[in-house]
């Protein structure tokens, strides 16, 4: 089904890959002046020990 497709198990998450294209992304913005300063996506992502809490 069509929520299959999004929510699952590797939905949860980002991969290296995936994190690295953000940074890549928010290097750019960086570079070309829309942000002030670096943004590192690790920074902001919310713990998965939130997962236990949210299904409580």
């Amino acid at each position: 089904t069509y929520l299959n497709l999004y929510a699952n198990k590797n939905s949860i998450s980002m991969n290296q890959t995936q994190l690295l294209a953000v940074d890549t992304l928010f290097k750019l913005g960086y570079d070309y002046k829309f942000y002030d300063k670096i943004i590192h996506v690790n920074d902001y992502l919310i713990p998965s020990e939130y997962e236990e809490a949210r299904n409580s």
